[in-house]
């Protein structure tokens, strides 16, 4: 088996190694731009960005944000098998 070569620790990774990411949305659906240290995440796989976000919910409403769907690619396509995850407000 031929694996792809792991990337340089003294790099960020780049987005193609890095392909899934976070979108945000209020209540109406509109896009939340996340800010401060939470901007920007992007993750290898759908199960890290699952578990990001489940530990940063709180984080991500006290900036407006009521749901997140998960994506991959560049595209912004939303993953087949993830669905809204509904944040709640507090």
């Amino acid at each position: 088996m031929n694996l792809p070569d792991a990337p340089s620790a003294f790099r960020s990774p780049t987005p193609p190694e890095q392909p899934w990411w976070w979108r945000t949305e209020d209540e109406e659906g509109n896009e939340v731009t996340v800010t401060g240290e939470l901007a920007g995440e992007r993750f290898a796989s759908q199960s890290d960005a699952e578990s990001w976000v489940g530990e940063v919910f709180g984080a991500l409403a006290e900036q407006g944000s009521t749901r997140s769907c998960c994506s991959r690619g560049a595209s912004g396509l939303r993953a087949d098998v993830a669905a809204p995850l509904r944040v709640p407000r507090r």
